[in-house]
């Protein structure tokens, strides 16, 4: 695939939202410590949605709902063939529906960890290394 041709600004937003991903991943994993299901789960499901951001942006296309996620989720499992984005991404929806009942215990909410770190790593991976580093994009 090739890479589009995107702006400073575009490429700046890319970067952000991968540093968000990432930062989110970390605070989530960190809430889990400290035996706080809603937070984590809120924080794991920002660090999907941020990094499907990412990508999306990275492919100059815009996602503004949680259905338009999904549908582009639905899309990159298919160019991939790999059903577990699919599944991971269904995965973190949960927890973000965690968020507002907290019906999960930290204990269900860790069991999901693993697929969701997979799913960001992958993701993230999508996304061209020149969108991403600041000394490649300035050349």
């Amino acid at each position: 695939m090739n890479t589009p041709v995107l702006d400073n600004e575009a490429r700046d937003s890319i970067r952000k939202h991968v540093l968000a991903s990432l930062e989110y991943m970390g605070n989530g994993q960190l809430m889990l410590t400290k035996k706080e299901a809603g937070k984590a789960s809120e924080l794991l499901w920002g660090g999907v949605a941020q990094a499907l951001e990412a990508v999306a942006e990275s492919r100059n296309i815009q996602l503004s709902n949680h259905r338009s996620l999904r549908h582009f989720v639905s899309g990159l499992s298919r160019e991939t063939n790999d059903r577990s984005i699919n599944a991971a991404f269904y995965q973190a929806e949960a927890l973000h529906s965690n968020f507002h009942s907290v019906d999960m215990s930290v204990e269900d909410v860790a069991t999901n960890v693993d697929a969701i770190r997979d799913l960001v790593s992958k993701l993230l991976s999508m996304i061209p290394p020149e969108l991403v580093n600041q000394k490649e994009a300035q050349t």
